[in-house]
């Protein structure tokens, strides 16, 4: 009995422990998407955000619409369930929405660098962030 209590206090730490480094504001950009073009629509269509929380959400922007949810470990990484697009559950969007949101997957390169890819979407490739360090605010 004894050991099971110890395994299971384990894998609880492990998974408290295990998605830490994941924490903070991530972004980078797709590379091939409007090459040659700096006007803003085309740099919003580039731009990838992430910012994983320690309460086990996350908000997910890509070309310019975000997507918030939960995320769990899962592959080496994490994997993001989205739950709301826009603000409007995935559920709603009917049964063909709800099936083709499959969980981003998220890998950790090292401190300052995570690798995101949407296994459902149109662009399979994994687009590099890196970390944005966050500024202190003053009261």
């Amino acid at each position: 009995m004894l050991s099971l209590v110890a395994l299971l206090a384990a894998g609880l730490l492990w998974g408290c422990t295990s998605t830490k480094p994941f924490y903070g504001k991530w972004q980078g950009e797709r590379t091939d998407i409007l090459k040659g073009d700096d006007s803003p629509t085309a740099n919003t269509l580039r731009i990838v955000e992430v910012e994983i929380k320690s309460d086990g959400t996350f908000v997910y922007t890509s070309a310019g619409f975000p997507a918030t949810g939960t995320f769990r470990p899962g592959n080496g990484g994490l994997l993001l369930d989205v739950k709301e697009v826009m603000g409007r559950s995935i559920e709603s969007m009917g049964s063909s929405a709800v099936s083709q949101f499959r969980p981003l997957e998220v890998r950790r390169v090292n401190d300052t660098t995570l690798e995101i890819r949407d296994p459902g979407g149109v662009d399979r490739s994994w687009i590099q962030l890196k970390k944005v360090e966050e500024t202190a605010t003053t009261p």
